[in-house]
């Protein structure tokens, strides 16, 4: 029986407010397990510097010592640059989330930042397969999102909007929900992917979430069918085929 192909999905960064104990870790487990498919589901850059939630309430103090320019640098440099080096033959996928999406907005009030702001511009994913906010990867029968809805029960609202397998994040917590279509049987999933950047930043105030650090190791047989392996992450740790990465 042919092996399937292997799959990576790593969710909400949030870079530089990453988990840097569980990214270093994901880069390991990524070197030994030579996936064939790796996502980055949107959320990958925090975007802090063109945040319009800072700009429109005037909390300017909150930008000091960040540039953009800056974060695009060393997200290449801790990101991307390691995943290019490891992935070598490997299919990527970069998909934009609604933070990556700042810029876009930035550029709309400031046209004159056009051609220098953009994520597209700033990173070294010319091989990459590039998804705008809102866009659908899909893999078999597999379908990756940022994320839509943030409702208690989102999980159930994806997979009823989309009527497909759905994975994405945007929530930075963990949920599944499965429906199967009346009329051929046809078993559909939804779920949110746990996050990978801190679970308690100084904006949330230490205000109390159902924040939960993770990713998705995912398995794609011939016939599109899949298997979906959510990995959840304690201080940067998991485990996966009886090795404990910490």
């Amino acid at each position: 029986m042919k092996k399937p192909k292997v799959g990576i999905a790593v969710y909400d960064l949030h870079f530089p407010l990453h988990q840097s104990i569980l990214w270093a870790n994901i880069l390991t487990l990524a070197a030994e397990i030579k996936p064939d498919y790796f996502i980055l589901g949107g959320d990958n850059l925090d975007m802090t510097p063109l945040s319009h939630w800072i700009h429109d309430k005037g909390e300017a103090r909150k930008l000091e010592g960040k540039r953009i320019k800056e974060d695009y640098e060393n997200f290449n440099r801790d990101v991307i640059d390691p995943l290019n080096e490891i992935l070598r033959g490997c299919e990527k996928h970069f998909l934009e989330g609604n933070h990556e999406d700042w810029a876009e907005q930035y550029i709309d009030r400031n046209p004159q930042a056009e051609g220098f702001y953009e994520v597209r511009n700033n990173l070294n994913i010319k091989d990459w397969k590039y998804y705008k906010y809102g866009e659908i990867c899909q893999i078999g029968k597999m379908h990756f999102i940022h994320g839509t809805y943030t409702n208690d029960a989102h999980a159930k609202k994806s997979v009823g909007t989309y009527e497909r397998n759905i994975f994405y994040g945007h929530c930075h917590d963990f949920q599944v929900y499965s429906k199967v279509t009346p009329v051929d049987n046809d078993p559909h999933m939804g779920m949110s992917i746990p996050c990978a950047c801190h679970t308690n930043p100084d904006y949330m105030r230490n205000k109390p979430n159902r924040w939960v650090n993770g990713f998705l190791i995912f398995e794609i047989f011939k016939d599109g069918y899949f298997q979906a392996h959510p990995i959840i992450s304690i201080d940067g740790s998991f485990k996966w085929n009886n090795i404990i990465y910490k």
